[in-house]
């Protein structure tokens, strides 16, 4: 009959390999015993609501060739970073601003019920492409769309005109961008972060769970 720490042992065994599973934990060594393996911390209530996805496998470390040491390297890296994938912050951050001027120039309210949520779609794509920073690409990508938009309303006022409002002074429209600027940097990095996410938290599932889903 077996002891019970025999019986305690294989069930914390079967606990670690469910959590393996789930990409909660790294695989064990199949050498180590499980013993010798440090326990894992207790997982936080953010933890629970957000469960924490490993980092993309095959992926190389972005900023293995950056090689710049200056007082400001953790905005030279951002910059570094974002200019490594440009399309990945440059296509969402241009779709997002013409979706926000589709809103002002048809003011139709389906057209602004889709545009919105097409935006938000664009700034989680970009943190779903741009693997190195999700939260970089998706901040970069919202604020570019808000400074296209500015520089079209700035040549053309008239754009930025709502029906049965006057025509915007120039000076309007940078107090409109810079109450915006916060705003479109909250929110990108938000989705980018989501993004980003998503796609490792999917990347992290077990195959026959994916097949799974998918019959269903």
């Amino acid at each position: 009959m077996p002891s019970r720490s025999d019986t305690e042992s294989r069930a914390e065994a079967r606990r670690r390999a469910r959590m393996v599973a789930r990409g909660e934990l790294e695989e064990l060594d199949q050498d180590q015993p499980a013993e010798e393996a440090e326990e894992p911390r207790r997982r936080s209530f953010i933890d629970r609501i957000i469960p924490p996805a490993p980092p993309l496998r095959g992926k190389p470390d972005p900023l293995a060739d950056f090689t710049y040491e200056g007082a400001a390297k953790q905005y030279v890296a951002w910059v570094y970073l974002l200019g490594q994938n440009p399309l990945a912050w440059v296509v969402p951050g241009l779709l997002w601003g013409g979706l926000i001027a589709s809103q002002y120039v048809l003011q139709d309210q389906m057209v602004v019920l889709i545009a919105s949520v097409t935006q938000y779609i664009a700034l989680i794509a970009a943190g779903w492409i741009g693997w190195q920073r999700p939260w970089l690409f998706g901040t970069a990508a919202g604020l570019l769309g808000l400074i296209l938009w500015a520089a079209v309303v700035a040549v053309d006022p008239s754009l930025a005109q709502a029906q049965g409002t006057a025509r915007p002074a120039l000076g309007d429209i940078v107090v409109y961008f810079l109450y915006q600027a916060p705003l479109q940097i909250l929110l990108g990095m938000v989705a980018g972060w989501y993004g980003g996410y998503l796609r490792r938290r999917l990347a992290s599932q077990p195959q026959s769970e994916q097949r799974g889903r998918n019959r269903r």
